[in-house]
């Protein structure tokens, strides 16, 4: 939740890597306890990454009263976004093996039902199990659901509104007033194409960019995913 960092009085966040969302590797919880135990997170202050939901860890924010903003956007969105990432940056561990696939549609459906990669023993998780891991967090008494689309605004065609609300949102969440010029200029800075890994930030461009066969895969492996999180 970087947008976090466009909160007045707030520092520079700390970057926690954790386990990469869409991959199983052989990383233990442990390992990621250790390295949450090692940050201090001071007031004002954040930590950004990819943490599957673990009751150990949890349970350790909360006692030290960190809130949990969970960022969720429409998983037909996010298949589509992190093929196009990992295609695009040759540094990514999964960069060659997407490279050996026939087409974007197999890419595709690996990111949807998941396969066992050659690349450093991982697996790519399936979409649905993916949202199976957030969905633990969401029973942290301090978590608060962030949603994209709600958050993009009319450049990432959202709604002003919607975004406005979402923003005040998290700073009831945080505790943190914020004044109407706040609000205004957190929503200026929010939807950024500098951001590493941006491509288009645009809310439901699955509909663009999916095909029957993709979409038929898709409400096969991962319906449930869809009415669980909201999404039509």
């Amino acid at each position: 939740m970087r947008c976090i960092s466009h909160f007045p009085n707030y520092k520079s966040g700390i970057s926690c890597p954790g386990l990469i969302p869409y991959l199983s590797s052989y990383h233990s919880y442990r390992e990621l306890l250790d390295l949450l135990s090692t940050l201090s997170v001071e007031k004002n202050n954040f930590i950004f990454g990819h943490l599957p939901f673990s009751k150990t860890v949890s349970k350790l924010l909360e006692e030290e009263h960190v809130v949990v903003l969970i960022p969720i956007r429409d998983p037909r969105d996010v298949i589509i976004s992190q093929m196009n990432y990992i295609m695009s940056n040759k540094n990514h561990s999964l960069n060659s093996y997407f490279a050996s696939l026939s087409s974007n549609i197999e890419r595709l459906k690996a990111l949807i039902i998941g396969v066992d990669s050659p690349v450093k023993k991982q697996r790519l998780l399936p979409i649905n199990e993916i949202y199976r891991q957030m969905k633990g967090w969401t029973k942290n008494p301090r978590s608060l659901v962030v949603y994209y689309e709600n958050l993009v605004g009319p450049r990432g065609k959202g709604s002003e509104l919607k975004q406005k609300n979402e923003i005040y949102k998290i700073s009831n969440k945080i505790g943190v007033s914020l004044r109407k010029s706040d609000i205004e200029n957190i929503c200026d800075q929010i939807y950024c194409p500098q951001t590493p890994g941006f491509r288009k930030g645009v809310a439901g461009d699955w509909q663009n960019e999916l095909g029957p066969d993709i979409l038929e895969t898709f409400n096969l492996c991962a319906q449930e995913t869809l009415l669980e999180w909201n999404y039509n």
